[in-house]
């Protein structure tokens, strides 16, 4: 019987073995569930902080295309601005130019009536020194 018993201890042993064995898959099988279930908790989450970010990747290209109709148009409004500046300042140059010209015409003007004045004083003067000879005045120098 002893051969008997040693075979049951044999089994014995075999049973523990496999229960350690079986409890330590257990275990293993338990921690890969958590390492699974927190994968798949750090995919959702990288998933929702992909979609976020996409969104905002939308709204800022939705923002920029604002933006550059934005600038278009200010552009253009620059540029017609421009236009009318540079129309300005020929229409400014044009004016001083014809107010210059005027400036000079009033100065040859001004120096043509003090030629004028001196011109009529002089005459006037000559006048005066001439002698009377209208009808009524008989002082002849002859």
């Amino acid at each position: 019987m002893s051969g008997g018993m040693n075979s049951i201890d044999a089994v014995k042993k075999k049973i523990k073995v496999l229960q350690e064995q079986a409890e330590e898959a257990e275990e293993r099988a338990e921690r890969l569930q958590k390492e699974v279930e927190k994968e798949k908790r750090t995919r959702e989450e990288a998933e929702g902080e992909v979609t976020s970010l996409n969104r905002r990747l939308q709204l800022s290209e939705e923002n920029l295309d604002r933006v550059q109709e934005r600038l278009v148009t200010a552009l253009r409004k620059l540029d017609e601005v421009e236009k009318v500046a540079d129309e300005s300042e020929r229409g400014m140059k044009v004016i001083e130019n014809r107010a210059l010209k005027d400036e000079e015409k009033m100065e040859q003007l001004e120096v043509q009536l003090r030629e004028a004045k001196l011109i009529a004083e002089e005459a006037d003067r000559k006048y005066e020194e001439v002698p009377d000879r209208s009808p009524g005045n008989h002082t002849h120098t002859w």
